[in-house]
């Protein structure tokens, strides 16, 4: 586990739902690049919610922000893999 991994690990301890603690078995790394970001999923083995995690190295430090939802790493793989959704997508769905 690199640093930025392990730091995550760090700034979110414990799973927001039902208080369990995260260890290192919680955490998959869905996607890491050399821009020095980070994409984590973090599952809770107690209740089974997830956290998707981006985290990015700054020359401060480190910035993340994080979403709770049920979603699991081979998901969130899948959907980044698909096509892109546009805008007119977006439009024409909302239409109809």
């Amino acid at each position: 586990m690199d640093t930025l991994t392990s730091h995550t690990l760090h700034l979110i301890k414990i799973c927001p739902v039902c208080q369990a603690k995260f260890g290192a078995e919680s955490l998959s790394v869905v996607e890491k690049n050399e821009e020095g970001k980070v994409l984590v999923l973090l599952s809770c083995k107690n209740c089974q919610s997830s956290l998707l995690a981006r985290v990015v190295e700054m020359p401060f430090g480190i910035l993340g922000t994080a979403a709770l939802t049920d979603i699991q790493a081979s998901e969130v793989k899948k959907f980044m893999a698909g096509e892109k959704v546009a805008f007119d997508d977006v439009l024409e769905l909302y239409k109809n």
